[in-house]
């Protein structure tokens, strides 16, 4: 369903922002969380076998929280634009408004109709150059908010490819439960953490469910420029 002006009315560029912002900065804590990884202490200590498994995890856990990470700034870049879009978009609203107003002409939002209210104008060849300027600007201001929904919508839909690229992270309860508190830095400990998984599950340590939020933003309705009260 396309957008109309009494859309556009209640759009709210703040909470698109403010969207951005949390993205970004869920991006930048995976980078931050990826980079830690690798500094581990227990790492460099941890020979064998087991050492070999628990590193091969970190890697593919790094791997994941690096392509989130990348992933949360390409949507955060996406809903800044849009935002901004958002902005431009009533603001030019507000002028065709005003001039319709100081021109004599009623603008329907649901329909973008322009109807002539003084009745002695009518015939008159510059008032119907200015209705003509009105639907012209009306039809190009629909088509600009349409294609900034679409392009947030795909943005957004698209959330999750690259993080799935990189591997799906373990979300059974129990793993996640034990993994839900600090890792231990003494190897001893680490090691017991995970000789207490069967070995199906070992490739899945250690992790946490991060791929659980891209798809808060992928659920959305298409129309996802729709009133923010409205989002699920």
């Amino acid at each position: 369903m396309p957008i109309t002006l009494a859309d556009i009315e209640h759009w709210d560029a703040s909470a698109i922002r403010d969207v951005s912002k949390a993205l970004a900065k869920r991006g930048a804590s995976a980078d931050e969380v990826a980079g830690g990884l690798s500094k581990l202490p227990l790492i460099a200590s941890w020979q064998g076998s087991g050492g070999d498994s628990a590193k091969a995890s970190l890697d593919k856990l790094s791997a994941y929280l690096a392509a989130h990470g990348e992933e949360m700034a390409r949507v955060s870049a996406a809903t800044g634009s849009a935002a901004d879009e958002i902005e431009r978009v009533r603001a030019t609203l507000q002028r065709i408004n005003s001039d319709a107003q100081q021109e004599g002409f009623h603008v329907d939002p649901v329909t973008g109709q322009v109807t002539p209210l003084d009745k002695a104008k009518v015939g008159d060849p510059i008032y119907a150059l200015q209705q003509a300027d009105l639907e012209v600007r009306i039809k190009d201001l629909l088509a600009a908010a349409n294609k900034a929904d679409a392009d947030l919508a795909q943005a957004i839909a698209s959330a999750g490819n690259d993080a799935n690229a990189a591997g799906h992270p373990e979300i059974r309860p129990d793993v996640l439960e034990a993994l839900s508190k600090p890792l231990p830095d003494d190897p001893k400990q680490f090691h017991d953490l995970w000789e207490a998984h069967p070995r199906r599950k070992r490739r899945a340590l250690p992790t946490r469910p991060l791929d659980r939020q891209p798809q808060r933003y992928a659920d959305r309705r298409p129309r996802l420029l729709q009133p923010v009260g409205t989002w699920r």
